[in-house]
């Protein structure tokens, strides 16, 4: 490199490295977005765009290179795609996309967007009460204080809302507590919910680790598993009384409000296989408790285990609701 009077090297690239430069830049595709027009959508949508000179173009979704969607431009080097938005739930959360190039390196700019579902009430139920003794109204609970007469386990009211194959709960409780600091934002109650997937065959009766069936003649497909330390869904597949099936993500965005006593419950699409509707779907929620496995169930009273059962043959449900089918 040439040398400065003092005495040293110039910043100024040689010919050399200048022609090299325009060479690859010649060579290096042109990628890019249409505008979308929009930057919040309801679902899926579809984007457009070009990638002249790209060898193996794909379409990136919040970085994930491992889910990247290979496009197929025509002979102008014009592409259209379709985004699958079925794993996004959050309104708050801000995605984007990228065109990108890997034998070149190459990305576009990249185009944000946020996708805000129109959530439809599907059904609403309300809950007896103080009915949170068991099946035959003998279960107490622990003698604990942090129960006492929080009575926690105790549901009140069930909303559902659909909006395409996501599904969202609300379960307004009698009380709502964070007495040991969980990391869900609620504790002292474990909800369990089976659903049964319209159109689907299969599924099991069994509601696995909790010594009972299913009523109704319903089979569930999807069981949702959740306390204050745990949030795990799990389809049916090679689920039985001891085995609580095959694990399936992602699981529910828990959303808590304490004054109002309600944990609500949101499932996209992906974690229910992708239906195109939840039209006649079925859902059950049962309250039992949690501690390493479904809180013990015994005869005497104890200050951690539910009271007033025999566990050898009596299920761990404190209260459920009924079978609710939406329309």
């Amino acid at each position: 490199a040439p040398v400065s009077p003092r005495g040293t090297a110039s910043s100024r690239p040689s010919a050399a490295a200048a022609a090299a430069a325009a060479a690859a830049s010649a060579q290096a595709p042109s990628l890019a977005l249409d505008p979308l027009g929009q930057s919040v959508v309801a679902g899926d949508f579809e984007v457009a765009g070009h990638a002249r000179g790209a060898a193996a173009p794909r379409l990136v979704i919040d970085g994930d290179l491992a889910r990247a969607l290979a496009l197929q431009p025509d002979d102008q080097g014009r592409f259209r795609a379709r985004v699958d938005t079925s794993t996004m739930i959050d309104p708050a959360v801000a995605h984007q996309l990228v065109v990108w190039d890997a034998a070149s390196a190459t990305a576009s700019a990249a185009q944000p967007f946020r996708v805000e579902r129109a959530w439809t009430l599907a059904a609403e139920v309300e809950d007896p009460a103080g009915d949170d003794h068991g099946p035959q109204g003998r279960y107490r609970y622990p003698t604990d204080p942090t129960w006492g007469a929080n009575r926690q386990m105790d549901i009140r009211r069930v909303r559902a809302w659909t909006a395409g194959g996501a599904l969202r709960l609300s379960l307004t409780m009698n009380t709502v507590t964070a007495s040991w600091n969980p990391a869900n934002g609620f504790d002292h109650v474990a909800f369990t919910v089976f659903i049964e997937l319209p159109g689907e065959a299969g599924g099991s009766t069994l509601m696995p680790l909790q010594g009972g069936t299913l009523p109704a003649d319903m089979r569930w497909h999807r069981r949702l598993r959740l306390h204050g330390w745990s949030n795990a869904l799990f389809s049916a597949e090679a689920a039985g009384a001891t085995s609580e099936g095959t694990p399936v993500v992602p699981a529910a965005r828990i959303e808590v409000d304490r004054a109002a006593a309600t944990v609500t419950l949101t499932l996209p699409a992906a974690a229910l296989g992708r239906p195109a509707t939840l039209r006649g779907a079925r859902v059950y929620v049962t309250t039992w408790d949690y501690d390493g496995g479904y809180r013990a169930l015994q005869p005497e009273p104890g200050a951690f285990a539910v009271s007033g059962g025999d566990p050898a043959r009596d299920p761990r449900v404190m209260d459920d609701t009924a079978v609710i089918v939406l329309p």
